[in-house]
């Protein structure tokens, strides 16, 4: 809790994952003065930056960046009801047809995971701890276990 100390949650996560090769950090908060979202990729091949409405891909073997403009920003609004009708399409799909089914649910469990383990990480002050992750067809996040701190 960084600044509303008051509320009985979290008003800031600060996550690195890391697994064979790759490593995410990840820092979300209530507690900015004011609400944007950034990213920054980077690769072998290049790096993706979002910022706002602004996406720049860099390839390392390219001139300069492709730019794409958004007609918003991520973060103007508290949610994106023209991203929910691709959540509810999937979701159908997968009552559709048996073979997809489990993918949601799999997706949800990992996100449930990874604030269960980040969360016992805070109360260890931060150790890494490892995430485990279920193989098989609903397991589409991702398989083998990850580790989590901070």
């Amino acid at each position: 809790t960084r600044r509303h100390r008051e509320w009985p949650v979290e008003d800031t996560a600060e996550v690195s994952l890391e697994t064979t090769g790759v490593r995410a950090e990840i820092l979300l908060t209530w507690a900015a003065s004011e609400r944007r979202n950034r990213a920054w990729i980077e690769g072998t091949r290049g790096t993706i930056r979002l910022e706002g409405n602004l996406l720049e891909l860099t390839l390392t073997d390219s001139t300069g960046p492709v730019v794409r403009r958004f007609p918003q920003s991520l973060a103007e609004g508290s949610h994106h009801p023209d991203w929910f009708s691709g959540v509810a399409a999937e979701f159908l799909a997968e009552i559709a047809d048996p073979g997809r089914r489990g993918r949601s649910l799999a997706e949800a469990s990992l996100c449930v995971e990874l604030i269960a383990r980040a969360r016992e990480s805070s109360s260890r002050g931060g150790a890494p701890v490892s995430v485990g992750l279920r193989e098989g067809p609903a397991a589409a996040a991702g398989t083998g276990q990850r580790r989590i701190a901070r």
